[in-house]
């Protein structure tokens, strides 16, 4: 008779225990698990290899702080969040990807509406989280928590059997119908549209207009706006001027402004920032950041890489390009201003006006310049808001003290032809310009003179001349059509750009110079 083996209760127990202990593909998969459920920033990481199988993840302190805000919005702690962060250095990824999805892990009940102005960029971005959730990855981890149905599973719609839900629109779309108590604005204007007020504004309104009705409850609702500066008037600006004090702002600037201290708001830990500390040092170096500029342009660099739509340099004309100089009774006590010019080739006025109907309308600037070469000298100015008779008046001193000026340059089209006949029965040399282009198209076009260091003031430190520096501020917030006062601006790219021309006349003007002194300021 064989004899049979007989086991313990406790080599029964160490047998199925060996059958039925995780693999080490498993017990890596939930250690993953516990880890990535627990941090926002641990999930991104994490999941970036299966949302981009080619390109390296590249860690960094700000993707940390990011992710801290977000999970207190998930938390409820913060309910209004605006993120204005440069472009590619992985918001989206963050903020509209593995955000949701994460979330989804401890709250699936949570109902996402994403909204952005590119419809394309909507759906994109939608099907990105719906293939995380699908993933095997991500269904090894966290695939018992919640099963997406399939009744309700579209590129911009899916839904999971919680409840939870999310949907994606273009902002300006038709998003009636649907409520949410979490919505994100991702990207609300088109880089493209930066100068362009009418879209900028037109995105405004649709956010003003649709957000109310997306929400379930807008008292209780979470808001996140994620975006770059790019216009003054741009969704951003408009919630941090109409909006003050609700909305927990985080302003990331790919080169700092300033030494910038940072406190995460969850663990507390805390970055410091060395003025022009590049954000992402790793990825994006100075070198690398500088090569967008001359692809954008300052203004463009400005406005997406550092946040600053009115950058603290200028718009169009940066302050740090006017060059300044003295007058022979105030020399420049270091020896490093030259003194101006008495040897000239032409001394012009420039005017910048709008009497379409000789009726009231905004300030008057008129400018006196004295071309030396390449250089253009400021000799002096009128900055008033005057009637036409006023201006006339204005004009006829002019005349009077500077006889030896040629041209006098006026828009053409800002005061139409009946204006134009009565100035030339008031000043002679009256020349009217028709302009072209835009107004920030001329300024544009003449702030290549100025940049080059051609543009000559007057040192605002002499004594009287303090109104240069209210001069420098008026030029240099131009910007769009709409944003400061033109009217230095216009006279003075006018000026620029029709000495750049060549096509003026030559006009014969007297000789003799007055016998007063070469500046006269008639502020």
């Amino acid at each position: 008779m064989k004899r049979v083996s007989t086991l313990s209760i406790d080599d029964v127990r160490a047998e199925v225990g060996r059958i039925l202990a995780p693999s080490e593909e498993e017990e890596h998969a939930l250690a993953e698990a516990r880890i990535g459920e627990k941090s926002l920033h641990e999930f991104m990481m994490r999941a970036w290899p299966t949302l981009e199988p080619i390109t390296p993840f590249k860690d960094n302190w700000h993707i940390g702080y990011l992710c801290e805000y977000l999970e207190a919005v998930t938390a409820g702690e913060i309910k209004r969040l605006l993120i204005n962060e440069p472009p590619r250095h992985s918001k989206s990824h963050c903020a509209t990807i593995s955000w949701p999805v994460w979330s989804w892990i401890g709250q699936p009940a949570l109902r996402y509406m994403y909204l952005s102005y590119d419809a394309n960029l909507a759906t994109e971005h939608s099907l990105k989280r719906r293939d995380l959730i699908q993933s095997r990855w991500f269904q090894e981890r966290w695939g018992y928590r919640f099963k997406l149905r399939g009744d309700v599973n579209m590129k911009t719609q899916f839904e999971n059997n919680h409840t939870g839900l999310m949907y994606s629109a273009p902002l300006s779309g038709s998003i009636t119908g649907h409520g949410a108590a979490l919505l994100v604005v991702d990207d609300p204007h088109s880089r493209d549209d930066m100068d362009n007020d009418a879209a900028i504004e037109t995105n405004v309104h649709a956010y003003r207009v649709n957000v109310p009705q997306c929400v379930n409850d807008p008292e209780t609702a979470c808001i996140v706006v994620i975006c770059q500066q790019l216009n003054e008037k741009d969704l951003s600006n408009w919630l941090l001027k109409n909006e003050p004090g609700r909305w927990t702002h985080i302003l990331l600037e790919a080169e700092a402004r300033a030494r910038r201290t940072y406190v995460f708001p969850r663990s507390k830990k805390t970055v410091i920032r060395e003025m022009g500390e590049p954000l992402h040092g790793d990825y994006w170096s100075l070198e690398k950041l500088h090569a967008q500029i001359p692809l954008l342009g300052r203004r463009g660099y400005d406005s997406q890489y550092q946040q600053s739509p009115s950058p603290i340099g200028g718009g169009i004309v940066k302050r740090s390009w006017f060059r300044f100089y003295r007058l022979d009774w105030c020399p420049d006590p270091q020896g490093i201003k030259p003194t101006l010019p008495t040897e000239r080739e032409e001394d012009i006025q420039t005017w910048d006006m709008a009497f379409k109907a000789n009726t009231d309308n905004s300030y008057v600037a008129g400018q006196r310049w004295r071309k030396k070469g390449a250089n253009k000298y400021l000799l002096g100015e009128v900055h008033e808001h005057l009637d036409f008779p006023g201006t006339c008046r204005k004009m006829k001193e002019w005349d009077k003290d500077f006889p030896q000026d040629g041209a006098r340059w006026v828009e053409d089209a800002a005061n139409g032809p009946a204006v134009i006949a009565q100035l030339r029965h008031v000043v002679p040399r009256l020349i009217p310009v028709r302009a072209k282009d835009s107004k920030a198209a001329r300024l544009s076009a003449a702030s290549r003179d100025i940049e080059a260091g051609n543009v000559y003031l007057p040192d605002p430190e002499m004594p009287g001349y303090g109104w240069v520096n209210d001069f420098i501020d008026e030029v240099c917030k131009c910007q769009s059509e709409k944003s400061g006062l033109w009217d230095r601006a216009d006279a003075m790219s006018q000026m620029i750009n029709q000495f750049r021309s060549g096509s003026r006349p030559v006009l014969a003007v007297p000789t003799a110079l007055p016998q007063k002194a070469y500046w006269t300021s008639l502020r």
